[in-house]
């Protein structure tokens, strides 16, 4: 396919200077209409190519992505035409061009000099430049077999401007800030010892941009606007439930609708998601109601929230008190030495996903029942 017979959709910036410069069009086009796609697992697999090379991080203040092709249709965005079809790899469906340095070619393809032609599986990873000795230019090339496992549209304008602007920014983020990304492939925590309701007052209320430009992915989670705009741009890696699951359910899960997203249903999987989450929550609590010398968890705190804004309603954006939490419950104690009420209150509360389901849901019985305890 010759660089002359692609279209070819210009975008004036590039993303040099940050995750944000070099998008194209306004941030109306993180929606939840993209949900579906998977962006961040796409972005997983250039992750792994930059950390496993690491060249890429000495290019941290330059890195840019300047071109995505689709070799099906032959449909181009960037800041950049296509890259010499020599440094494409065979079957490819669609490939990522990324400058090293800061002045990238633009709308005419340079006189390839020199490059560096690998694969990775059935993928290509190519290393080539335009003058002097050192390269200058790096590009991806996916193949066809390998986009199949994902769930990704990329066929119009639209489709292929998204991706640009979601590859473009999270590959700029990753270089900028990669601390968080370990040898494994995994991804550390970001709350460390922070308590939920420091990561909430730092970032809940942070716009989605900023959040973008100048903070670290693994925050992200932690963003309100991050669940309503662009929840598909992080994958399943990013979760831990053990350390995510109470920020979740005391600041999120009220607010937060059904998506489509991989995250958003790892997150609401029947095993190792917030079902279980809260199943170890009602364990807790029953255990406490046991003895009153045990002291509250976050599982069990997260229970009791839940059960405190079906009754009270509103949203709490406030810390949660552990001796309040001790003296609620005594009241549920008090309550269950009735067993009508402590057998009605399990029909609603006897496993995770049946208790987040009535407590989001606002089951009028359930709240009912729970406003003669609390």
């Amino acid at each position: 396919m010759s660089q002359n017979s692609k279209l070819h959709k210009h975008v004036p910036t590039t993303f040099r200077l940050s995750p944000v410069n070099g998008l194209l069009g306004s941030y109306s086009r993180f929606n939840k209409e993209n949900f579906g796609q998977q962006v961040g697992e796409l972005a997983e697999l250039i992750f792994r190519i930059f950390y496993e090379d690491k060249s890429v991080f000495s290019y941290a203040d330059t890195l840019s992505l300047i071109n995505v092709t689709n070799y099906v249709n032959a449909r181009s965005t960037g800041y950049s035409i296509s890259p010499p079809d020599s440094v494409i790899g065979f079957n490819t469906g669609l490939a990522f061009t990324f400058a090293l340095s800061a002045r990238p070619y633009s709308k005419r393809l340079p006189e390839l000099n020199s490059k560096e032609k690998n694969s990775d599986g059935v993928d290509t990873v190519s290393y080539w430049s335009t003058g002097g000795s050192s390269y200058t230019y790096l590009t991806i090339s996916f193949d066809k077999s390998s986009l199949r496992r994902l769930s990704l549209s990329f066929n119009t304008e639209r489709e292929l401007i998204y991706l640009y602007n979601s590859i473009g920014l999270l590959s700029k983020s990753f270089v900028l800030y990669k601390d968080w990304y370990n040898t494994n492939y995994n991804h550390d925590d970001a709350s460390g010892n922070l308590s939920a309701f420091t990561m909430y007052t730092r970032y809940f209320g942070k716009s989605i941009r900023n959040m973008f430009n100048d903070t670290p992915m693994p925050y992200w989670l932690y963003c309100k606007e991050f669940w309503f705009k662009a929840q598909n741009l992080l994958s399943p890696r990013f979760l831990n439930i053990d350390e995510f699951g109470l920020y979740y359910l005391v600041h999120l899960a009220d607010i937060i609708p059904t998506s489509n997203s991989s995250i958003y249903k790892e997150l609401h999987s029947e095993v190792g998601g917030i079902y279980d989450y809260l199943t170890k929550g009602i364990q807790d609590f029953n255990q406490i109601l046991s003895n009153d010398q045990i002291e509250v968890t976050d599982n069990c705190f997260a229970l009791l929230h839940l059960m405190n804004v079906l009754v009270y309603g509103g949203y709490s954006g406030s810390d949660l008190d552990r001796a309040d939490a001790k003296e609620e419950l005594a009241n549920y104690r008090r309550a269950f030495e009735e067993p009508a009420v402590q057998s009605s209150f399990y029909q609603f509360i006897s496993d995770g996903k049946r208790a987040y389901v009535n407590l989001t849901r606002h089951d009028v019985r359930l709240q009912k029942l729970l406003e003669g305890i609390i």
